[in-house]
């Protein structure tokens, strides 16, 4: 096979037609109201909705709609000279599939191109944001009040300001496929070049757009105009670097311990709403419950919960100290607590000695409510209880 046409003359046996252009609709339609997709799109803010395109959703788009082996695709597609298997945005299978069917819409009957191009368009739009979302946030949600902080912080000319909502940027970036726009005689080709820089194009509009708002929600976080709360910093400074503070954890977890059951000491509102808008989504009240009950019950408990405190604390040390960033985290309390919360959010991992330290968390505050929390709500517990033993004297 010697270009994208030939592959999926290969793969794509049936017809491209009005029925597979209203499965393709219906997908789309579905997928777009999925989860917080919708929230995203009639909104104008970023970060503060998770945007996913999953595994599922493309087994769906290829194995259930075009009735394509998606494996065997991207193998025949990685063997092309044309595509840069090292460039991920013009060799992703799913980019290339949506330009190539927009190519075959173009030149066919159907009823009403300009509609299936522009429902293709977004979901090529949608899954390029996907992308950036998961690379910029993960997990991590940014809360409501730094992402409308970032919205201000943008100048009036920029598109989402302009435009009013992302529907409307992904409307405006989908003419680009249409008849007058820039990329239609490329597509309407079907070469692999002019295939694979339509990809480019709309990603690098799409990454502008993005970014613009990303780099608002980072500069928000350096300067702290949102996040942090003035009496901890000045207690904070005034008790020493955190680099003095973060010796002994055994001489730590005894102190804390000492004060547990005091909940209104333990339990020290300050740096609990320090924590809140780096923990996005999280249940305040069920971690304050679960706090409370950790204070009320640590002598019917206490096993458990040294446990949890003692190993919470090694971790995270440990992290800390061994970082590359080390001494940019010693420097920032800001770093310092995203980076701890982002170590925590992403620690389902093979290291077990972390791992167990979120199933404690997950156990306490099952024990707490009788149910179990979010993974958001785990990591706020073992992030506050470390919090709680470095930012106070």
């Amino acid at each position: 096979m010697k270009n994208i046409k030939d592959v999926f003359k290969h793969h794509l046996k049936i017809p491209v037609d009005d029925n597979l252009i209203d499965k393709l609709e219906r997908f789309i339609n579905f997928w777009m109201n999925k989860g917080e997709h919708i929230d995203f799109v009639i909104g104008m803010t970023v970060g503060e909705q998770e945007i996913t395109y999953s595994i599922s959703d493309e087994n769906v788009f290829f194995n259930d709609i075009l009735m394509i082996d998606n494996r065997l695709l991207k193998k025949d597609l990685h063997g092309l000279n044309s595509i840069d298997i090292k460039n991920r945005t013009i060799s992703n299978i799913n980019n290339i599939t949506i330009v190539y069917l927009i190519h075959r819409i173009i030149n066919s009957n159907i009823k009403d191109k300009d509609k299936a191009i522009n429902n293709l368009t977004k979901l090529l739009i949608m899954i390029r944001i996907s992308s950036l979302f998961h690379r910029n946030f993960g997990d991590f949600l940014v809360t409501k009040e730094i992402a409308l902080a970032a919205s201000e912080k943008l100048r009036g000319n920029t598109a989402i300001k302009r435009m009013g909502n992302w529907n409307n940027v992904i409307l405006y970036v989908s003419k680009d496929n249409m008849e007058k726009g820039i990329n239609f005689k490329d597509l309407q080709s079907g070469d692999d070049d002019g295939l694979l820089t339509t990809i480019q194009r709309l990603a690098h509009k799409v990454n502008g757009y993005y970014n613009t708002y990303t780099e608002a929600i980072y500069s928000i976080r350096e300067t702290g105009n949102v996040i942090g709360t003035s009496s901890i910093m000045v207690d904070f400074e005034d008790g020493g670097k955190i680099s003095e503070r973060l010796t002994n954890p055994n001489a730590r977890v005894d102190k804390l311990i000492n004060i547990i059951t005091n909940k209104n000491e333990f339990i020290n509102m300050d740096i609990f709403n320090l924590l809140l808008p780096y923990v996005a989504r999280v249940s305040k009240n069920l971690c304050i419950r679960t706090l409370t009950y950790m204070s009320n019950h640590y002598l019917e408990n206490s096993k458990i919960i040294r446990e949890f405190i003692s190993k919470d604390l090694h971790m995270t040390e440990t992290f800390i100290t061994g970082s590359p960033n080390k001494d940019e985290l010693m420097a920032n309390l800001d770093s310092h607590i995203l980076s701890v919360v982002k170590r925590w959010r992403h620690g389902k991992t093979k290291d077990t000695e972390l791992n167990e330290v979120l199933n404690l968390s997950k156990n306490i505050i099952k024990i707490s409510e009788g149910r179990f929390g979010t993974s958001r709500d785990e990591v706020f517990i073992i992030v506050y209880i470390y919090l709680r033993t470095i930012l106070t004297k």
